[in-house]
């Protein structure tokens, strides 16, 4: 869902609406090859579970200064209302990135 987005070494990170552990959608990196390698490698960064820290990722991704990552999600703590999220990047290479949720949208009572 949405652009991807490029870190300062062409690393690209985007998101999908549906996959993952729970099916509920992923944030996920590929890592540019290094020659003579060709093929880039995934790396699923998280997984949503359609709990509290939201499910199906909605559109692109913003990467900040320091490697964070923020986006939005079509589902939050109930079916009507998405999220605003950050992904801390790891303080160590290969460890777990760590989601925050920013802001819960309320869901708008006028739809039901």
């Amino acid at each position: 869902m949405g652009n991807l987005v490029a870190d300062s070494v062409g690393n690209l990170y985007g998101t999908t609406e549906e996959g993952g552990s729970s099916q509920w959608g992923i944030v996920y990196e590929f890592v540019r090859p290094v020659p003579p390698k060709t093929a880039w490698t995934e790396t699923v960064l998280h997984s949503f579970t359609n709990g509290v820290g939201g499910a199906r990722p909605m559109a692109g991704l913003i990467l900040d200064a320091a490697g964070n990552l923020y986006g939005t999600t079509e589902r939050g703590t109930s079916l009507r209302s998405g999220i605003v999220f950050e992904l801390l990047a790891p303080t160590t290479a290969g460890g777990k990135w760590k989601e925050t949720v920013l802001h819960v949208f309320q869901p708008d009572r006028r739809r039901r």
